[in-house]
């Protein structure tokens, strides 16, 4: 009976020494090894472990240059989130952020790109359908003044 429990693999998980003295990320490398007849093996990666947000809706206005309104659950767990992969002009969440609401920039062709404070190195296309809002009063006064503008005033 004891010969055949020992033939039995374990399966064991060990943080990271990185994973055990960072507190406000959780992201993590799991890592198992197998040991068989007392003799443990050497740690191998298994998966990388991160927390989502719970995404929503996105509210946008018409005009692209205003920033949208990003609904969900848990928007602590955004590090950033851009119009462009390469970051260019990007939203910083803050940390201890609690709203279920946030201004992020107009999706470029339908587009948000995500970095998890878990994982802020991965960027993570993000794909949400679009609610246009109705244009405020102030807003269409500004687009009258700019088209008249670029118009010459004609």
């Amino acid at each position: 009976m004891e010969a055949s429990r020992s033939r039995i693999p374990t399966w064991l998980w060990r943080p990271s020494r990185r994973a055990r003295h960072s507190a406000p990320r959780l992201t993590d490398r799991l890592k198992y090894r197998v040991s068989a007849k007392g003799v443990a093996g050497d740690w191998q990666p298994l998966a990388n472990l991160v927390r989502l947000p719970m995404l929503k809706k996105l509210d946008c206005p018409e005009t692209p240059e205003l920033a949208c309104k990003l609904t969900g659950s848990s928007l602590y767990l955004i590090d950033s989130v851009s119009a462009d992969a390469q970051f260019a002009k990007p939203v910083t969440v803050p940390d201890g952020f609690l709203s279920s609401t946030m201004p992020v920039p107009h999706p470029l062709g339908g587009t948000l790109y995500l970095k998890l404070r878990d994982n802020p190195q991965i960027v993570n296309p993000i794909a949400l359908s679009v609610q246009a809002l109705p244009p405020a009063p102030a807003e269409t006064e500004r687009t009258e003044v700019r088209q008249s503008a670029a118009s010459g005033g004609q």
